[in-house]
């Protein structure tokens, strides 16, 4: 490069840093936009005196001090925080002066107003099947409340189509596959909102949490309990509706005079079991959505327990004595 043209170049750069000799300024005109109930898009202008800047300009930006984002571009989308209020802030970083310090530029989107007491309580999702979910709430002060959800695969918002009933009160809303597009739920992120009706100031409660890490299997069903020498094999049936590949099972046994139950853990829906073979014992089985997710343990299935041996071989050594006496 010519020194001209160099030289040039170099009284741009700093003509333009010259406005900020301590610290870059704030981005300009930031705002935001709404995309739907659950995300939002914000946008903003470069720094001022960074317009004709040759120098690459690049922003950092944060929702509520996290999720800390690069980019060259002047907006970024994010999900909202619809319990505490969401607060974005970005700021601009100069490739010619990285090391000088920044200013945020900072805009809050408050939550949505309403009574605390009126919100739901405890609420609670779990897929007890792929593609069969249930959640369930405590109601607050008022007892009408309406779901409403979305994910990235759809297109609007939806609202529940079969809710659960206690005691004729709303209390939990029943997903069926139809309801949601199982096909695409790996790292699927589901936004879940529930608020009052039109006629009360319900404090409206918002739910964020991964498809993945909600799983509950139902409890395997223990199908038999064989006694093998030394060892009892052990077969259940696997919880229906998850691919047996993500599925890890603990199974628990003990003396059924002991009180303290002795743990293993299989991927198969079977296992052989050490045991005296002179003791009798309890077996119970739980599952769990392991390598797939971060689900949670199964309930137990139903205590089962093994052939007494004795009473094996009392059958096997009864039998020659009474053919003795009957000859």
């Amino acid at each position: 490069m010519p020194f001209t043209s160099y030289f040039a170049l170099f009284c741009s750069v700093a003509a333009s840093l010259h406005a900020y000799s301590h610290a870059v300024p704030p981005p300009l005109n930031l705002t935001f936009s709404l995309r739907n109930l659950f995300t939002a898009k914000w946008s903003w202008s470069p720094p001022a005196g960074l317009n004709n800047s040759n120098c690459l300009i690049e922003y950092i930006s944060e929702v509520n001090k996290n999720s800390p984002e690069w980019t060259v571009q002047l907006s970024r989308e994010g999900d909202l925080d619809l319990n505490n209020g969401t607060e974005f802030r970005v700021k601009a970083s100069n490739t010619c002066q990285n090391h000088m310090a920044a200013e945020w530029a900072t805009i809050f989107i408050p939550p949505p107003s309403g009574d605390f007491k009126s919100s739901v309580m405890n609420f609670e999702c779990l897929m007890y099947m792929m593609g069969y979910m249930n959640c369930t709430w405590m109601p607050g002060i008022y007892s009408d409340y309406n779901l409403y959800y979305w994910y990235r695969y759809l297109e609007k918002v939806q609202s529940c189509k079969q809710y659960i009933y206690i005691g004729g009160i709303r209390q939990g809303c029943h997903f069926q596959p139809h309801d949601l597009m199982w096909k695409n739920i790996k790292d699927t992120i589901i936004y879940i909102f529930v608020n009052g009706s039109k006629e009360n100031s319900t404090k409206p409660f918002f739910y964020k949490n991964n498809l993945l890490n909600i799983v509950k299997p139902t409890p395997p069903n223990i199908l038999s309990v064989t006694v093998v020498k030394d060892s009892v094999q052990l077969k259940w049936e696997e919880p229906p509706g998850f691919n047996k590949e993500c599925l890890l099972y603990q199974i628990n046994y003990k003396s059924i005079r002991a009180s303290n139950w002795m743990p293993i853990s299989t991927r198969e829906n079977s296992a052989s079991v050490p045991i005296d073979p002179h003791i009798q014992y309890a077996f119970k089985v739980r599952s769990k959505y392991d390598t797939c997710g971060d689900g949670s343990w199964s309930e137990w299935s139903n205590v089962k327990e093994s052939e007494h041996i004795y009473q094996m071989d009392r059958i096997i050594y009864i039998a020659p004595v009474v053919a003795v006496m009957l000859l």
